[in-house]
């Protein structure tokens, strides 16, 4: 049996809407003019629950951001399989007041709204 190697798929996407801390709704171009939209869940971190006031401030924080800093339109999904429930992966976010892209998993472990792990 040949073995297939799996590698992580890349695609330009758009925010439709913050769901929670570590979940996303977006838009994802799949090339040919054609889109997709589901919930993306960033991979590898949890951040509270919704129910609590901890996950209320930190999807607030994200919302503002997207309508600030950060640009909602020019992200990147980075994805290579499917979660239990829904698709998960890296987000990529273009950070306006570095012009660069900004891995948002990490940045929400670095900044201490969420924690790390690996199932």
């Amino acid at each position: 049996m040949m073995q297939e190697s799996v590698k992580n798929r890349i695609f330009e996407c758009k925010l439709v809407r913050c769901i929670d801390g570590d979940t996303l709704k977006l838009s994802i171009d799949l090339g040919f003019r054609m889109t997709f939209v589901d919930n993306i869940r960033l991979i590898d971190i949890d951040t509270p629950e919704m129910n609590t006031t901890s996950g209320k401030a930190i999807k607030a924080l994200l919302v503002k951001k997207f309508s600030g800093e950060w640009d909602s339109n020019r992200m990147i999904l980075e994805s290579s399989k499917h979660g239990k429930y829904r698709w998960v992966g890296l987000v990529h976010i273009w950070d306006k007041t570095n012009n660069d892209y900004l891995c948002l998993n990490k940045w929400l472990v670095s900044e201490g709204y969420a924690r790390s792990y690996k199932v």
